[in-house]
């Protein structure tokens, strides 16, 4: 007994010498450092939405486990509501304004930026990434560092078929990865991006609530049940890590890119506004041996905060000229403060439709959006926003447009990549670059404000979800409602195109291809010749399609699928001998091109050249280990 009591007197001393050096009450003594680290990214997830924060509906019992066991930040918030850029702040600790990078597929983190990965890399860290969906494929340039990087998910099928993998899947994969780790002893940095909360909103059935759902949010029970079923593959990773007693070990940071509208707004998705519904996100932090349990912080933070908390925590140094500061003090409970204000931008109108980019300032109490519009809400008393007070406090929002000016002052030039009609075709299946031919457009002090266009938005996502729900009619209705008061959206009549071919109506797409066709500008072009192109395939008029075909290549930056396209009518019309060397030539300046090597080992298949074939699909694995088609290819040879 005589040693337990010895045990205890030293704590108590050490207890007390902690409080001598100032500490606050309920701090935590500083532990060792995490041996690893567990960054988990859960798409589209609004923070208000999780019992830790609050609700009442949706199933989160892993989420509010890990927020008990460990610190919940109540304001945090993300930079931007689009994906890859939000990413990249949290992979960087830079803002995506200081990044270039303001959309999804058009934009790519450049080399000299350094990720967490990178950094976490050269301090001896195995690093892997298991990511979700599109946005993050490793293109995007958020691979930099990662000694993994699993963007395996399918490479799409029919058009509007969303390409992602399910949560469970990216769960397999890092559970495969943790078990098969060459060397177990080494501490690693794990990066899961879980993309299920994105539209569409498609959970298994049994995560379907059936009652106690008011009639206010049946509209988006299954974005609860997408979080449910995403908390549930989370806690098969934190299980094994616990299993095999890691998880204390392990600095564990659950957040989000971006909420969610859901209507609150107007908007149903995200993209658009800079709300509270699409800027707050959960952001729990997670290690027993150095921070309290259970416990809550108030201050404004952001994403760009979390690279210098995990470098903090690890007691390494963060990189000069960061624009997140460490959470790590204010976790522990050694300070309450914090620099209190978060900046965030939209591009997303813009580049989308040509309206007004938006900025936003939020403190703890206020928030202000530089819109044509000025938008000014003192949150504590107006947490919905409903009650712009810019007009009426004229001297407060003038001050905060000035420190919102000076933030954005060192902006990167606004320099988007090119990209392919393959991979846009991919990116509109999420529901983004809707209207590409406004891509790159410029800044104009008339572009118009967001809250005025957002129906018009709102109502072309509802036909894009429709037609990928085959509900062809409704489709129909909704576009030509837009086309009556905006006859000239190119991108209404596209999609009209589309419900009609879904429909097998190929005069009456037809129509409306060559009407919009008539009214595009050079670069909407392609994205309607593409569609012509296919419309006469399904006529069996090869020929004819083999001319939009070439039409298209003319005007648009060669792609993979227009090689792939050209190859499989060549095949048609009886002159397969023509495909080889245009897919010789794409592949000899593509070596890294997936569709190209599928497109060739498929016409080396139709060709009778079983060698060739094979070695092409053992290309394709190389370049994704997952492919199916290819397995199966060499499975049968």
């Amino acid at each position: 007994m005589r040693w337990r009591l010895a045990g205890v007197a030293s704590v108590l001393a050490a207890a007390l010498a902690v409080g001598a050096v100032g500490c606050r009450t309920g701090a935590r003594a500083p532990g060792p450092p995490p041996r690893n680290v567990l960054l988990v990214s859960i798409d589209t997830l609004r923070a208000d939405y999780l019992g830790c924060y609050g609700d009442q509906l949706t199933r989160s019992e892993t989420l509010d486990r890990l927020a008990a066991e460990g610190v919940a930040f109540e304001s945090a918030l993300a930079p931007v509501p689009i994906t890859l850029p939000a990413h990249a702040s949290l992979l960087t600790g830079l803002d995506p304004w200081r990044l270039g990078i303001r959309h999804n597929g058009i934009y790519q983190l450049e080399e000299p930026f350094e990720t967490l990965a990178e950094r976490l890399g050269a301090a001896g860290f195995e690093t892997a990434a298991f990511v979700g969906a599109l946005p993050l494929e490793a293109s995007s340039g958020l691979d930099q560092g990662f000694d993994r990087y699993d963007d395996a998910f399918p490479a799409g099928g029919e058009r509007y078929h969303n390409p992602e993998r399910p949560a469970s899947e990216v769960t397999d994969a890092a559970l495969a990865w943790l078990a098969r780790r060459p060397d177990p002893g080494r501490p690693f940095f794990l990066f899961l991006h879980y993309y299920d909360p994105h539209v569409p909103y498609e959970p298994p059935a049994e995560y379907m609530p059936a009652t106690g759902v008011p009639a206010s949010e049946e509209a988006f029970v299954a974005y609860r049940g997408e979080i449910a079923f995403v908390d549930d593959q989370l806690e098969r990773l934190i299980g094994a890590l616990r299993e095999d007693r890691r998880l204390d070990q392990t600095l564990v940071v659950v957040t989000a890119d971006h909420g969610e509208g859901l209507m609150n707004h107007g908007e149903l998705t995200h993209g658009v506004f800079l709300y509270e519904e699409l800027l707050r996100v959960p952001l729990i932090v997670r290690y027993p041996a150095g921070l309290p349990r259970g416990e809550r912080r108030t201050p404004v933070v952001g994403l760009v905060d979390v690279v210098p908390t995990v470098l903090a925590a690890l007691g390494l140094d963060p990189e000069p000229g960061l624009d997140g500061a460490s959470l790590w003090e204010l976790a522990r409970g050694t300070t309450d403060r914090h620099r209190g204000e978060v900046f965030a931008e939209s591009h997303f109108g813009r580049l989308e439709f040509g309206w007004a980019p938006l900025r936003a300032l939020r403190t703890a109490d206020w928030k202000y959006i530089d819109a044509p519009e000025a938008e000014l809400y003192h949150l504590r008393d107006d947490p919905g926003e409903r009650t712009n007070l810019a007009p009426t406090e004229s001297d407060r929002a003038r001050e905060m447009l000035q420190r919102i000016e000076a933030a954005f002052a060192g902006a990167a030039a606004d320099l988007p990549q090119d990209i392919d009609e393959e991979h846009l075709e991919r990116l509109q299946s999420l529901g983004y670059l809707q209207g590409s031919s406004d891509v790159g457009r410029p800044d104009d002090e008339q572009l118009p404000d967001p809250k005025h266009r957002i129906r018009q938005y709102t109502t072309l996502q509802l036909a894009t979800f429709a037609i990928m729900q085959r509900r062809f009619d409704v489709a129909e209705r909704m576009l030509l409602q837009i086309l009556s008061v905006d006859p000239g959206n190119v991108t209404a009549r596209c999609r009209l195109a589309d419900a009609r071919i879904a429909r097998h109506d190929l005069d009456g797409a037809e129509q409306a291809l060559v009407e919009a066709l008539s009214i595009a500008d050079v670069e909407a072009s392609p994205q309607i010749l593409w569609r012509l192109a296919g419309l006469e395939v399904r006529r069996e008029d090869y020929e004819r399609a083999l001319e939009l075909y070439r039409e298209h290549a003319s005007i648009a930056p060669l792609s993979a699928q227009t090689v792939e396209r050209l190859t499989t009518v060549l095949g048609r019309v009886g002159r397969p001998a023509e495909a080889e060397p245009l897919l010789r030539a794409w592949l000899a300046d593509n070596p890294a091109s997936l569709t190209g090597w599928r497109a060739f080992a498929r016409w080396s298949s139709a060709a009778s050249r079983p060698e060739e074939a094979a070695r092409a699909w053992r290309r394709v694995l190389e370049l994704r280990p997952s492919d199916r088609e290819a397995r199966e290819a060499l499975g049968r040879s």
